[in-house]
């Protein structure tokens, strides 16, 4: 890696580092403020205390959509001392000291907090999946006992933005839409996190393989991203790549900044060291705030289901893999009960059934499974595709074979979903991977929009790509890789440094990409 390079890497790290201070002391500041006004409100019978004026929804809701004005001190009724509207006051003028940047950390905390708040309900292991949890027929879905009272609610974050109007009950009503971008494999080899490590800082960081790419990333209301293997630190098991992954934590930090939202954890690799690797890794991801899917340390965090309100849309999420490599056999069984979920023991017609019944308004369903550098879906990739279809998935999202494989609609009328159909992208390919045969070490930046109509209902609308290569220059031992957008530099040149090797094997991918995906989706120039 460049000095230079290394110089910029520590210096994001250390921004990362004051700013998430700064976000903690905003949070500690916050709740500092609550006790005291709370201390200094008088006790009244007739009272039901200092934020009487403002329901605890609604003021939960001002805040979850615009964190820069915050409520606490504004809604307050005024002390009849005094006392509680100049608290009030002085604490948003510390506020006011802060930068935006730093009180979005803070929202990101508290969003990551939400994540990890599992409601009372949820506290009991008995019953959700009522029947057998192996050996699930898919067509058939399986047999599931009468619900048990006390169903666990779902699991929302209210993400900042969210403006429009609501109905009676809170509910958002009118037209809107959010974009949805998903990236393909994040398989980190033993040479791509060697050349990721700072020797001086003693630590890894992965911004520089990224910073090409990360504007397109950002460019979404969410950005999703799958990650093979753990990222469980080296306390107990030394950094590895294949046949196992351990992949230094750090990455979660370098995606986050790059604009990835989301990692999903159920692939082939998630228990490559058994279930304490996952769960390691998924404390990691909370640790870090960002936000994770297909991976639970308890039947209740399991059962939980998994839906987030992205600028007023409210969105579902699953995440199955098809395979564990055999490593089930010798994990824990709550591994396989709820720790992870393969395709043949999902339930899935349920799972998407309770999503849509706890509020979700659309359904994104991300999948691990397939043909290893097959660029054509094989036969089960093709049935699970129709049962989730049938099901109500609006969109289904693949990983796995690490090469790209073609989009389709899928037809399901009897889904019922708006329009009648399910976009299906079988696999994105590798985004960043230390393989370097041709078509493995492409992939591609899907995207598509979730639409609410004026009547309610949301539909997924106008795909798009962005074809995508893992570029590696240098020499053995000290390679440097670097995402690039292939369809840019098939249009505009070579970027200075790239060698006339590489830019042709980009713009061999950047056009078998496109022969994969253009009866679907649209090619976008960034």
């Amino acid at each position: 890696m460049k000095k230079g390079a290394a110089t910029g890497g520590r210096g994001y790290r250390r921004q990362r580092r004051r700013r998430r201070r700064a976000a903690v002391t905003v949070i500690a500041l916050a709740a500092i403020a609550l006790v005291i006004v709370f201390a200094l409100q008088p006790m009244d019978s007739a009272s039901d205390g200092p934020f009487a004026a403002a329901s605890p929804e609604a003021s939960a809701h001002t805040a979850a959509r615009d964190p820069e004005a915050s409520s606490i001190g504004r809604t307050a009724e005024p002390d009849p001392t005094g006392g509680g509207e100049a608290i009030g006051e002085s604490f948003i003028d510390i506020l006011s000291k802060i930068s935006s940047e730093a009180r979005s950390e803070a929202a990101a905390a508290i969003g990551a907090a939400r994540l990890m708040a599992i409601p009372t309900s949820a506290l009991t292991d008995a019953g959700s999946y009522g029947g057998d949890m192996g050996g699930e027929d898919p067509d058939a879905f399986g047999s599931y006992g009468d619900p048990l009272d006390g169903e666990p609610s779902p699991t929302i974050i209210e993400e900042a933005g969210f403006d429009g109007e609501e109905q009676d009950g809170g509910e958002p009503s009118g037209a809107r839409s959010i974009t949805i971008r998903c990236v393909g494999d994040f398989v980190i080899h033993e040479e791509v996190f060697k050349s990721a490590y700072m020797k001086g800082d003693k630590a890894y960081d992965f911004t520089e393989m990224l910073e090409d790419i990360a504007p397109s990333l950002k460019k979404a209301t969410l950005t999703v991203a799958n990650v093979d293997g753990v990222m469980q630190g080296d306390a107990k098991h030394k950094y590895s790549g294949y046949p196992v992954f351990n992949t230094p934590p750090e990455l979660i930090e370098s995606l986050l900044g790059s604009g990835v939202g989301m990692i999903t954890l159920a692939n082939n690799h998630a228990l490559d060291f058994y279930f304490d690797g996952l769960k390691a890794t998924m404390g990691n991801c909370d640790r870090y705030g960002i936000d994770h899917i297909g991976g639970a340390r308890s039947r209740a965090e399991r059962d939980a289901p998994a839906i987030r309100e992205l600028d007023g849309i409210k969105v579902g999420f699953l995440n199955y893999t098809e395979s564990l490599n055999g490593k089930e056999k010798y994990a824990e069984k709550s591994a396989t009960a709820y720790g992870v979920i393969r395709l043949d023991q999902a339930h899935i017609k349920k799972d998407i059934a309770n999503l849509r019944s706890n509020g979700a308004e659309a359904v994104i369903v991300f999948v691990h499974w397939g043909t290893q550098y097959s660029a054509t879906p094989d036969s089960n990739q093709k049935r699970y595709a129709r049962i989730m279809a049938e099901a109500g998935a609006d969109a289904i999202i693949g990983a796995h074979p690490h090469v790209v494989q073609p989009a389709v609609w899928i037809s399901a009328p009897e889904g019922g979903t708006a329009g009648g159909r399910c976009l299906c992208a079988y696999s994105l390919g590798n985004f960043l991977a230390g393989s370097r045969t041709e078509d493995r070490d492409t992939g591609v930046i899907f995207e598509f929009t979730i639409e609410r109509a004026a009547d309610g209902r949301c539909a997924v609308r106008d795909p798009k790509f962005i074809p995508t290569v893992t570029a590696r220059s240098g020499k053995p031992g000290r390679y440097s890789y670097r995402i690039v957008n292939a369809a840019e530099i098939a249009r505009s040149g070579a970027p200075k440094g790239m060698s006339a090797s590489m830019r042709r094997k980009v713009e061999r991918a950047n056009d078998r990409i496109k022969g994969r995906m253009e009866a679907v989706a649209e090619l976008v120039y960034e």
